[in-house]
């Protein structure tokens, strides 16, 4: 009986890795295994423009930070009287204001 159930357990363990081995080497032949360099590689160019984008939003809102007052000058005191009100302040960052409305 003991050795009955040794050889379904190797039995069903010979199948799970046949069936993974099998897989691999499938994904293997389409394509989708990727070598680690590869990977790494793209990883960091994902990084590396993802930082290119903060840096261009963060000299966006620098530029935005330091002619805020201007704008808002120029806002008020142009015409048409009736306007809607400008902010003195901007805005918070929107992380801020999300936080604020929960």
């Amino acid at each position: 009986m003991d050795s009955d159930i040794m050889k379904l357990i190797i039995g069903l363990g010979g199948i799970a890795l046949s069936g993974g081995v099998g897989k691999l080497v499938y994904d293997w032949i389409h394509g989708r295994v990727m070598k680690e360099e590869s990977a790494v590689t793209q990883w960091q160019g994902i990084a590396r423009s993802r930082l290119d984008e903060i840096h261009k939003m963060k000299v966006r809102l620098a530029w935005f930070e330091t002619h805020y007052a201007l704008l808002w000058l120029a806002y008020s005191r142009l015409p048409p009287p009736d306007k809607e009100a400008f902010p003195f302040a901007p805005p918070p960052p929107p992380n801020e204001a999300d936080n604020d409305k929960t």
